[in-house]
């Protein structure tokens, strides 16, 4: 098993060694808030979402609202099923001027390294990520077990895929 087959454990190297001792952005009560990693992340699964608000692309946006609608449900505790605790997500943007970070990260519940922050290119290279739109799933003790989500969040229907931690079935998938 090779390094980039085990990142560092989201509960502290990941922390450490990817993240930083820097803070991460997050929604609290309707407003952004910097918080510390591993204040969100400790003992979770991570999804690791790369994307742009690039003029004219609706793509990401739609992909988006669908994670948002089912981050939602499962953070409300609406799918009782389900640990509604098991995933945080992360946003990544690769946006070029801040506005457009803001306005994409407006319409978003989750975490995100904030515009600025260098973390933002060290966390790309780390997952190799060369096309938009991707998302990893990272699990807690920081072994990488599907660096397809994207797939997943495309072929979910109803948020029943949720928390992606699974390989999708590609076998009538096109893109």
């Amino acid at each position: 098993m090779g390094f980039l087959d085990r990142v560092p454990s989201s509960v502290g190297v990941l922390s450490e060694r990817v993240l930083g001792n820097h803070t991460l952005l997050t929604k609290y009560h309707g407003k952004i808030v910097e918080v510390e990693p591993e204040s969100v992340l400790k003992d979770k699964y991570v999804l690791f979402l790369f994307g742009s608000c690039t003029a004219g692309d609706s793509f990401f946006q739609e992909i988006v609202f669908k994670l948002s609608t089912s981050y939602l449900e499962h953070v409300s505790g609406r799918r009782k099923h389900q640990r509604q605790d098991q995933l945080e997500i992360v946003f990544v943007s690769n946006d070029r001027d801040a506005a457009n970070f803001d306005f994409l990260y407006g319409k978003m519940p989750w975490t995100a390294i904030p515009f600025h922050d260098p973390r933002r290119e060290s966390v790309r290279k780390l997952f190799k990520v060369v096309e938009l739109p991707k998302a990893i799933v990272v699990a807690p003790d920081g072994a990488v077990i599907n660096r397809q989500a994207i797939k997943n969040i495309i072929l979910d229907v109803d948020g029943s895929r949720w928390p992606y931690l699974s390989r999708p079935d590609t076998s009538c998938f096109c893109v």
